[in-house]
């Protein structure tokens, strides 16, 4: 799966999208899937 991280404190041009690991959720927990958008006007 694809994830947005930063390795490092800065401005935006600091995030990467990096493909990691699909998390597999332990037997006391879920995996939820999270969509965001934004749309600057």
């Amino acid at each position: 799966m694809k994830a947005i991280v930063y390795t490092k404190y800065g401005p935006p041009g600091v995030l990467q999208v990096n493909e990691m690991e699909k998390p597999i959720p332990k037997e006391n927990e879920i995996f939820k899937r999270l969509y965001c958008y934004i749309f600057l006007v």
